[in-house]
Parts: structure tokens; C-alpha cells; sequence
């Protein structure tokens, strides 16, 4: 229960709606997987590098801000800011900012400031700069706390964390308050178009040939107008708008891209007609987008949101009839604008929109879209329909393996053979990597299963394995997230093939170290009973390990190999007793025998303890690649405990990538070892639905709904391509008008056990991995009964 609730917390809730917010909680699936989308600042050295980090722990959900400037020569200067829009239940009120910070190896300053006013006019102002916290070079998370009075006047507040400095310094967790209520970071109007998915049409503001574009899927928004074919000003048809509410969020009408009209005037012009004579006139509203300064550096994915401005259009009047109004809006050169977003607030009854027109400096013009992905060539689909090796079957049926036969020539005689997969919740891709694995064993000779899970829980399976001993359901139960009916098939056959097969035994191990403290437990079933073996230091280990892991030290141990780590000393020492005390009193019996209980498991369980020490010791920027390092390690050995032999890792498509832009990876780690020896295998799906873990407490597993792939991404081709579920090798083809979109970078779904739509990211699929397994659908995995 205790690791579940650990996944639990490590999955933020997602919030559904069809706007962008400013995300001051740097959450890693806001707006669309575009967390910094609203987030300002000025970043102008080369050597100063900012991106969101997921890897390290944040101080509040997945997701902080990391701010690198370790590799500069000098002290660096940059912001992190963010507007908020002001309310009347905030003008006159003295409100506080907090945000949180986080340094490794920083020498430098940090302080606040903000400001309320109006545009280009600061009505108050504040900072602490005269104060500003000299930070401690490596710390834990520290709150920065500022008071701002905001202006009766204001219609924003400016909020901004200034650094000046070299090392890295994470922030996190921006706040602000006021009569100790928290403002919600809720969406904004005038952000809809930055949520439509790439090839979204630019408008038909005409309204003849379609309405607005509308955000799809989870993220929907009601749809709050219809086209009107009775009521027209100009053609067939007109957008009808009924009348909203008080409060009701504006209705959005379109985009219209900036990139080529700085200094220039826009003009938007058209008809506008009401259902009766009198009442409110409508409004248009408009926001203009900017994108990040033209230095910005290819980790950041945020625009400036600029201010929601409002522009009354014409009165109601007698008699109802069409009514000509203009809106000129000036694009200043000082800026990269981006695209300028229109909205309509309709006010008290129903309104017409028609024949809206735009000009540029009194001249008619007309947008040129941006570049969308192309839809797959007839080349290329032809190419991949060819390519590609159909399956039989996902199901681990034990019938006809001649649709593997490819799957074997890659294969080949690979060492270690890496299978991934997107989510560990999905029932076609559990069924069929035990398929594959069942060939591996009856084919090539595979003789270890090698999970990417904690070596503990895995020894227990394994001695099932050997001896038939235990309860299968509760030892796979174990393993959070692995405890699917599809797993224990898996660990059933693995079990009969032991039994009825000559030879060597199937073996099943654990890789990782995050949680070796709880794994340390299955040393005492393999020890004498015995004082000699010291059971009490077992448990005084235990117990240390974990308030190292609460301490959080964070130490660049590259930087600073001296540097004082009073836990890590004590972790080590209680190790090396632990070692002479299991180790010495079995060389010194006459009845000593190397054996699998004291010979083998128990230095390894130290060995992954250790591990795990110094992972909680290291700076969060180099855990990732330690973590990697260590299970390529424990890999090798526990390819030892089948003389060498072949191995299947069973993992993530993630960590078996043989590239990755930011942190090392096993598959990385595996490649240099073995070279062409190490096989690595990506697993892709269509759309459907998955097994998640819920945020909510307590922890539960849900089905969640996975999107389907879009154009721009690689499993798109195999959607287009109408393939069932299919092999394809993407190591071997050559660059060729058919196989062009394999050297490209495109979409590529990232996994997860959060229960919300998968998100995807830009991949270079044939760096990262030597073949691709495609899969149409996916369905629940099945927890075990």
C-alpha cells in the first residue's frame, strides 16, 4: 500500500477545460503539455538554460521550474514572472506573494517584486531587493514571501522572482493572497485557439463554410453558437450567439496570426445585429499572444498572454437591422507577437455576427496558416504497408509463432533484448510482450525476466518460481502496478515451463533501488538463526535509509567529493557491518557453501541498499543517470545468476530509449555496454482505453481514456495505414522518399498511469529504439481476482 500511495502522489490531477492557465504550480500536463505556455521572463545570456524539471522533487505537484545557470562563467540575471488579471474583490486589498525556491551549487541572490496598474503604468509597486536572501548555496525548499497594496485602479498584478547568480536554483509554487483566501489560477478567455490541436483551419469568418473551431475530447467547452441561415448579411449563412449570463465566459470566434504584422495595424471589421432594440451592446474582447523572446532557448514552451482588452460594438437600435462596426487594434515591432485571439460577450439577448473582414493598414488580407503536419504520402503508406510484419495474434495462445519469425531475425543473437511499452495498465501490451517472451524462451534461449521493479518483491516470485512455494496472486500483488491478471499468467507460465523443461530455469529479478529499504526485508528468511548474523543492525538499517531519504541532502558529489554527508557516512559504516557479520561467520563454518541465500542475494541486497544511499544523497540534476547507471549494474548481475546468459528487460518505452536530450537512460547505459548485442524494442498504440491510478485518496486504480494519435505523429502512419498490430524494424531502412517520416521527429505518445488522455512529445523514433511493435487499440489490464 505503501508504493501505491507513493505513485498516487506523484500524480498531479488534471483540470479539463477549454482555456489555457497561467500554470504557476509549473505542472508538467497544463495547457496541453505546454506547461510554460503563460509564463514571462527575459532570458538573454547563451549560457543560461531554463526548462520545467519532472525528475527532481517538486515542492508541490510534478513539475518545477529549473533555472541552469551552472555553467556560466559569470553571475547571470533572469526573471521568471506571470500577470494576473485583477477583480474588484482584489483592488484596495493588500495582498501577499509567496513562491518557493530550491538551490544546488548557487552562489548568488534571489528576491521578489511586483506590481499592480494598468497598461504601460505601475499604480504600486514592491520588492525585496534591499532584503534580498543571499542563498545558501544547496538548500531545500524555502518560502519568499512579499506584500503588494494593489491599486484601486489596477487591472493586473505583476508577479516576478529575480535571480542573479551561477549554479541552479528551482522555483515552484507561486502564490498569491489576500484575507488568507489563495487566488485560483483559473482559465482565461482568449487562450482557446493555444489549445487546438495541430491543422486546427484558420477561421471562415465569412461563417460560411464553418463556425469557430472547437477544442475536442476531454478538454471541450459547451458550444455556445450555431450558423444561421435565416438571418444573413452577406452569403448564406450568419453566427448566431444566444444571450449568456451574468459571468458567463465569452464565446470564441477565432484566430487571427501575427507573425508578419509587427508594426502594423490590424483592422477587423464586419456586421452586427441584435434580436430587439434595446438592451446592453455587445462586446468584442481580444488577447494578444506572444511567444518567448527570439533568444529563447529550444527547452522553452510558453507565451506572454498579454492583457484581455474589451471593445463595445454598436448599440442596439430601432428597428433591428445590420450594424457595420470596425476595430482597429496597432501591433507593436517591440514584441513577437504571435496571434491575436477574438472573443464575443453577447450581454442580455441573442446577437448576429456576419461577413467579418480583415484588413492591414487599410488592405484586405488574408492569413497564411501555419505549417501543420502533412497527412502521410501514398509513398510512404505503401512503403510501411510493406514493411511492416502483421501479427497473428496478441495472445499468448501458445499457437503458431511464424508471424515471429521476423521478430527472431532481429533478434538475432542478442544479449539483451529490451521490451517497452507505453503503460503498464494496458491488456494488449502486457499480453503481447508475454508472447514475445514465451518465444524469446522457447526460441533464442532467453532464460531471465528482468522487471524494472525492486529486486525484493522480485525474489519472492522468484523462489516461486524454483519451488512452487507461496501464493502467486499475493506475491505479484507485491508489486504495485504489475498486480494485473495478465502479469500473473505470465509469472504461471514461467512457473509450468520450470517444471516440465530440462535445463536451466526461468528466473525473474528486480533491476531497481527506490525501494530497498522495504526490499531489505527479504534478507531475513535467507539468514541463520544466529546472533553472529546481526538481525538488530538489519532493522537499524533499515530505519536510517529512510530518514535519508526524508533528509533530501542534495549534494553534487562531483562538485564537491568532500563534501560533509553525516547520513551517508553512517548509511555506509552500518553497510560494511552488516557485510562482516553475514560474511564472516558462514566462511568460518565447516558447513559453508557458496549458495543462493548468503552467497548471492544478501550482497546484492546490500549492494542495491547502497545504492540507494547514494541516490538520496546526489543532487536531483544527477539522479536520473545514476539511477540508470545502477540498473544497468544490477542487470549484470543478475544476467550472473543464469551464467550469462540471455536476458529480456521488461520496462518502459522511456527508460529503454537509447537516446534522450536531458538525462542518461538503461537503454543508453545498455547500448554502450553491449552494443548491437542490446535490442531495443518501443511499443505504440492507436488509442483506447487504460488502467490508471487516480490522485484522489485514497489510492485506486480507474480506466482512463487514452486519445487517439493525431497527424504529426508516428503512430498516425500506422493508423492511416489501416494496420492490425504489426512489427516494424526501423533500424535497418534506408533514408528514401517512403521512409522519410521515420527520420523525422514527430509526435510519439508518452506513457503514463495517470488516469488522463496520454499526452505526446516530440521523439526521433530510430535514435531511440531498433524496432517498433503497433498495436490498433488497448483495453484495461485486469486486476487479479
Amino acid at each position: 500500500m505503501r508504493l501505491l500511495s507513493i505513485l498516487a502522489l506523484l500524480l498531479a490531477s488534471l483540470t479539463a477545460h477549454g482555456q489555457a492557465i497561467i500554470n504557476l504550480d509549473f505542472e508538467p500536463e497544463a495547457n496541453g503539455r505546454r506547461p510554460l505556455l503563460l509564463r514571462g521572463r527575459r532570458q538573454y545570456p547563451d549560457d543560461l538554460l531554463i526548462r520545467l524539471d519532472t525528475t527532481s522533487r517538486a515542492q508541490h505537484g510534478r513539475g518545477s521550474l529549473l533555472i541552469d545557470a551552472s555553467r556560466a562563467e559569470e553571475a547571470e540575471a533572469t526573471f521568471i514572472s506571470a500577470t494576473i488579471p485583477v477583480t474588484d474583490s482584489l483592488r484596495g486589498q493588500i495582498v501577499t506573494f509567496t513562491a518557493w525556491i530550491r538551490t544546488e551549487d548557487f552562489r548568488g541572490q534571489v528576491w521578489l517584486s511586483a506590481n499592480s496598474g494598468v497598461i504601460n503604468e505601475s499604480l504600486s509597486s514592491g520588492n525585496t531587493r534591499t532584503d534580498a536572501v543571499s542563498a545558501t548555496p544547496t538548500a531545500d525548499w524555502q518560502q519568499l514571501r512579499l506584500q503588494l497594496p494593489v491599486s484601486r485602479m489596477a487591472d493586473h498584478v505583476w508577479l516576478a522572482v529575480h535571480m542573479n547568480g551561477r549554479g541552479r536554483i528551482w522555483l515552484d509554487n507561486y502564490q498569491l493572497h489576500w484575507r488568507n483566501q489563495p487566488w485560483v489560477d483559473a482559465p482565461l478567455p482568449g487562450t482557446e485557439a493555444l489549445l487546438l490541436p495541430p491543422g486546427t483551419p484558420l477561421p471562415d469568418w465569412d461563417f460560411e463554410r464553418r463556425g469557430p473551431a472547437e477544442v475536442r475530447g476531454p478538454q471541450a467547452w459547451p458550444r455556445r453558437w450555431q450558423l444561421d441561415s435565416a438571418v444573413v448579411q452577406h452569403g448564406r449563412r450568419s453566427l448566431r450567439v444566444p444571450a449568456a449570463e451574468a459571468g458567463a465566459a465569452p464565446v470564441y470566434l477565432g484566430v487571427v496570426p501575427l507573425d508578419s504584422l509587427q508594426g502594423k495595424t490590424l483592422t477587423i471589421r464586419g456586421y452586427v445585429r441584435y434580436a430587439t432594440a434595446t438592451g446592453a451592446p455587445a462586446q468584442l474582447q481580444y488577447r494578444i499572444l506572444s511567444n518567448s523572446d527570439r533568444r529563447s532557448f529550444p527547452y522553452d514552451r510558453f507565451k506572454w498572454p498579454g492583457q484581455l482588452l474589451t471593445a463595445a460594438l454598436p448599440a442596439p437600435a430601432g428597428p433591428p437591422g445590420w450594424q457595420p462596426f470596425e476595430l482597429k487594434v496597432p501591433i507593436s515591432d517591440r514584441f513577437n507577437h504571435s496571434e491575436l485571439t477574438l472573443l464575443l460577450r453577447p450581454g442580455a439577448g441573442p446577437v448576429w455576427l456576419d461577413h467579418l473582414e480583415l484588413l492591414v493598414d487599410g488592405h484586405g488580407f488574408t492569413p497564411t496558416a501555419p505549417p501543420t503536419p502533412g497527412l502521410p504520402k501514398p509513398a510512404e503508406l505503401a512503403w510501411l504497408r510493406k514493411a511492416a510484419v502483421p501479427l497473428r495474434t496478441t495472445a499468448p495462445d501458445g499457437g503458431d509463432q511464424k508471424d515471429l519469425a521476423a521478430f527472431g531475425q532481429l533478434v538475432g543473437t542478442s544479449k539483451v533484448i529490451g521490451l517497452g511499452e507505453v503503460t503498464l495498465g494496458s491488456h494488449e501490451q502486457m499480453q503481447l510482450k508475454h508472447r514475445l517472451f514465451r518465444y524469446l524462451v522457447e526460441q533464442k534461449g532467453v532464460r531471465l525476466l528482468a522487471l524494472e521493479a525492486d529486486l525484493g518483491p522480485c525474489l519472492a516470485l522468484n523462489d516461486y518460481l524454483q519451488t512452487g512455494q507461496g501464493d502467486p496472486k499475493a506475491l505479484v500483488a507485491e508489486l504495485p502496478a504489475w498486480d494485473t491478471a495478465e502479469m500473473l499468467a505470465l509469472v504461471q507460465w514461467m512457473r509450468s515451463y520450470n517444471q516440465r523443461a530440462p535445463g536451466a530455469k526461468l528466473q525473474l529479478l528486480g533491476l531497481d533501488l527506490q525501494e530497498a529499504p522495504a526490499s531489505l526485508r527479504y534478507l531475513r528468511p535467507h539468514l541463520p538463526a544466529s546472533p553472529n548474523y546481526r538481525t538488530d543492525k538489519l532493522a537499524e538499517l533499515q530505519a536510517h535509509l529512510r530518514e535519508l531519504e526524508a533528509a533530501n541532502v542534495q549534494l553534487h558529489l562531483l562538485r564537491q567529493p568532500d563534501a560533509a554527508a553525516p547520513l551517508l557516512a553512517e548509511a555506509q559504516r552500518l553497510l560494511a557491518e552488516l557485510r562482516t557479520a553475514y560474511d564472516l561467520p558462514a566462511k568460518l563454518s565447516s558447513r559453508y557453501q557458496p549458495f543462493p541465500g548468503e552467497a548471492v542475494l544478501l550482497p546484492q541486497l546490500l549492494r542495491v541498499a547502497e545504492q540507494f544511499s547514494l541516490y538520496h544523497t546526489l543532487a536531483a540534476s544527477l539522479r536520473p543517470s545514476y539511477r540508470a547507471a545502477c540498473l544497468a549494474e544490477n542487470l549484470q548481475w543478475a544476467r550472473a545468476q543464469t551464467s550469462g546468459g540471455k536476458a529480456v528487460v521488461w520496462s518502459h518505452n522511456e527508460s529503454l530509449a537509447t537516446y534522450n536530450r536531458d538525462d542518461e537512460t538503461l537503454g543508453m547505459q545498455l547500448r554502450r555496454q553491449y552494443g548491437a548485442d542490446f535490442l531495443a524494442v518501443g511499443l505504440a498504440f492507436h488509442e483506447g482505453t487504460f488502467r490508471a491510478l487516480r490522485s484522489e485518496e485514497p489510492p485506486a486504480f480507474v480506466t482512463a481514456t487514452a486519445a487517439a494519435s493525431a497527424v504529426g505523429s508516428y503512430e498516425h502512419y500506422f493508423r492511416a495505414a489501416a494496420l492490425p498490430a504489426a512489427l516494424l524494424d526501423i533500424r535497418t531502412p534506408e533514408l528514401l522518399p517512403g521512409t522519410q517520416w521515420l527520420f523525422e521527429n514527430l509526435q510519439f505518445r508518452e506513457g503514463t498511469l495517470k488516469a488522463y488522455t496520454q499526452p505526446f512529445g516530440r521523439h526521433s523514433l530510430r535514435r531511440e529504439f531498433d524496432a517498433l511493435l503497433y498495436l490498433p487499440k488497448s483495453t484495461p489490464a485486469q486486476a487479479v481476482q
